[in-house]
């Protein structure tokens, strides 16, 4: 990945995270991991949890389309998709700094870390 400046679409894997931190690229999250702690949350606000999963959903129904476009088209949707994944995680952040994922209100931040 030496010299490497464009997207990575990864899981949680540390050696990608901490060259994402380090701007050697810009890391895209793989949706179906984040999903997966959504959907696994037994605790919490469901009404957020219901919130993330339909639009994770909308998310994966879009890409269904994109592969049936253009190589053009899809990096023009593709950077779309990296300004709604920021859109979310600043959503997911601001609730986390609310404090409403502390366990003594039925959240765990544990489960949303580091999306």
């Amino acid at each position: 990945m030496k010299g490497y400046h464009g997207v990575v679409h990864s899981d949680k894997y540390g050696a990608y995270v901490e060259l994402a931190l380090a701007k050697q690229f810009d890391r895209c999250p793989c949706w179906v991991h984040i999903r997966r702690k959504f959907f696994e949350a037994e605790a919490g606000d469901q009404n957020f949890r219901t919130w993330i999963m339909d639009r994770i959903g909308k998310i994966f129904a879009l890409e269904e389309q994109v592969w049936l476009c253009s190589a053009e088209v899809r990096q023009q949707i593709a950077k779309v998709l990296l300004i709604s994944d920021q859109a979310v995680r600043e959503h997911v952040q601001g609730y986390k700094a609310s404090h409403k994922l502390k366990p003594e209100n039925g959240g765990s931040e544990e489960k949303l870390s580091e999306l």
